[in-house]
């Protein structure tokens, strides 16, 4: 981002002449629809053993989508 979006998808006003593959590409992709509102490195001892040392992101959703989405926390697992 700008140049491009999702890591393999132009802006058809910003990446004049750019190719995706000059960039970086995200680690994760969010989905359509989504906004993350925050994050946060998960070193607690009240959710399941399997959740500690992962990333947890609050996702704003989308209310007038067919299919509803977002509106989610979202584990990251981190390697």
């Amino acid at each position: 981002y700008p140049y491009c979006h999702q890591g393999d998808l132009p802006d058809p006003k910003f990446a004049m002449g750019h190719q995706c593959s000059e960039f970086t590409p995200p680690v994760l992709n969010l989905g359509a629809h989504v906004a993350p509102l925050g994050m946060k490195f998960y070193t607690g001892d009240q959710f399941p053993a399997e959740y500690k040392n992962n990333i947890l992101i609050a996702e704003h959703g989308s209310w007038n989508r067919h299919k509803y989405q977002g509106a989610r926390i979202k584990r990251v697992i981190v390697d």
